[in-house]
């Protein structure tokens, strides 16, 4: 009697994983023939976990050939890459919102994380022409080249923001 029971348990382990192979075959296969309406489902389960606000629908996704950011071209895949196509709120506390969304690379989105514009622009300051490998770690030193990095990071941010 417990023979029998250990094989009914095996077979329904072995089917309940076989449920679950296939489900995450066909949700690949979905991602990849629909990517956008993958990422409107998840966005909408976002927006309703953390209480932000939501009005798109999948049309509204418009998924370009490259990032806007980083250049990138972006490739949609059953697997999370650098170069997946990634749903970005531009301004965090707006939500998923008509205006307020953008695709751009996992990459890019991932660097930008929770951080806010104003953030980032310092980041960048900091960044742009900083002497690496120096030990006393002391300030950049602005470069022609440094400063005018600096300033386009700004001015983008800016316009973003405005």
């Amino acid at each position: 009697m417990g023979r029998g029971r250990k094989s009914e348990v095996g077979a329904d382990a072995k089917a309940s994983a076989l449920l679950r192979e296939r489900k995450a075959r066909a949700y690949a296969k979905r991602k990849l023939e629909r990517p956008q309406v993958q990422m409107w489902y998840s966005a909408k389960r976002r927006a309703k976990r953390f209480g932000l606000p939501f009005d798109i629908t999948p049309e509204d996704i418009v998924i370009p050939t490259h990032c806007p950011v980083l250049g990138i071209r972006l490739r949609a895949s059953d697997q999370q890459t650098p170069a997946s196509p990634s749903l970005d709120r531009i301004r965090n506390s707006r939500g998923y919102t008509r205006g307020n969304i953008i695709v751009v690379s996992w990459r890019a989105n991932n660097l930008k994380r929770d951080a806010e514009l104003s953030e980032l622009a310092r980041l960048a300051e900091f960044y742009c022409g900083y002497q690496t490998g120096d030990p006393s770690r002391q300030a950049y030193k602005e470069t022609p080249a440094s400063r005018m990095a600096k300033e386009q990071m700004v001015q983008t941010a800016r316009r973003i923001i405005q």
